[in-house]
């Protein structure tokens, strides 16, 4: 993947913030933490399908730094000041022997039902399309019924074509 600076958008919120998503970059190891610090059990729970008291160094590396060939993770920044914040995150992992790819989604608990996870799915779509992925994958659990209600809006909404 050469430009991964072309993953840029502004998107409003439905209380008026904006935010800008974008792909997830080595040095958003930090905000990285401080957003997971900030979620409640529960969401944790949904997106890693156990407890996950802290992200171990090793996870931290893999999440940050990517094989963009195989992975795509977008983060939803919103700036502070000259410092800026992960509200939530999108990713997929291809499975390049058949071009599926498992992806999830997780939005910071304040920031929940304001629309941030459609447009950080819809854009993840969008990158899987670019890229040429024949289908994205999610696990199921019960309780995470608003995530697939969320990708399957942002699927519909957009210009069809894939298996997505």
């Amino acid at each position: 993947m050469s430009n991964v600076a072309a993953y840029l958008a502004k998107e409003a919120l439905k209380d008026g913030n904006e935010v800008t998503i974008r792909a997830m970059r080595p040095d958003d190891k930090e905000r990285l933490v401080k957003a997971f610090l900030h979620l409640q059990p529960q969401t944790i729970r949904m997106r890693f399908f156990s407890m996950v008291k802290t992200l171990a160094r090793d996870s931290l590396i893999r999440l940050c730094h990517l094989d963009y060939d195989r992975e795509m993770a977008l983060a939803a920044v919103e700036r502070e000041g000259d410092r800026s914040r992960i509200l939530g995150v999108s990713r997929y992992y291809l499975n390049v022997e058949t071009g599926d790819a498992e992806f999830a989604v997780v939005v910071g608990d304040e920031w929940q039902g304001q629309g941030l996870g459609y447009h950080l799915m819809e854009r993840l779509i969008a990158v899987a399309r670019q890229r040429s992925v024949k289908r994205l994958i999610g696990v199921e659990y019960t309780a995470r019924q608003r995530h697939f209600e969320c990708a399957r809006h942002a699927h519909n909404a957009g210009a069809g074509g894939s298996a997505l």
